[in-house]
């Protein structure tokens, strides 16, 4: 892998980064971030969580189909995508773990969530998992 950081940021802080017309939300801000300075990492599953989580009816108020289908679009090509052929279970929220898995494949520098159920493992052995905030104010 490149001297670039890599990241991973979970289905909840992509989906929150979508909702952002203007690009201003934390989350937005990371994204963009994370695609100018960094390398953002997914997986075959996390890639499928992302995919189902943002076409869910609840979001339509929110999102138009195309801007679904140009942030998906827009992270499918971003995205470098890594084979997990291992998979963890320490994560209280068994749909968590793909998250965990990704990072130990990929030696993640760091993983992004806003998600109780990950970031009270922080580090996760040895890759920090922490909040969109303070990525922002650290990184």
């Amino acid at each position: 892998m490149s001297e670039l950081p890599s990241y991973i940021l979970d289905t909840n802080t992509l989906l929150s980064a979508s909702l952002s017309v203007d690009n201003k939300s934390i989350t937005a801000q990371v994204y963009q971030k994370v695609l100018s300075k960094g390398i953002l990492l997914a997986s075959d599953e996390t890639f499928a969580e992302l995919a189902d989580v943002i076409f869910r009816s609840k979001f339509d108020k929110y999102l138009s189909d195309s801007r679904r289908l140009e942030f998906i679009a827009d992270f499918r090509k971003s995205a470098i995508w890594i084979e997990v052929t291992h998979h963890v279970t320490d994560c209280r929220d068994k749909k968590d773990n793909k998250f965990l898995s990704l990072a130990l494949a990929s030696n993640a520098t760091l993983i992004v969530s806003g998600d109780d159920d990950l970031l009270v493992l922080n580090p996760y052995k040895n890759i920090p998992i922490i909040t969109a905030r303070v990525f922002l104010e650290e990184f």
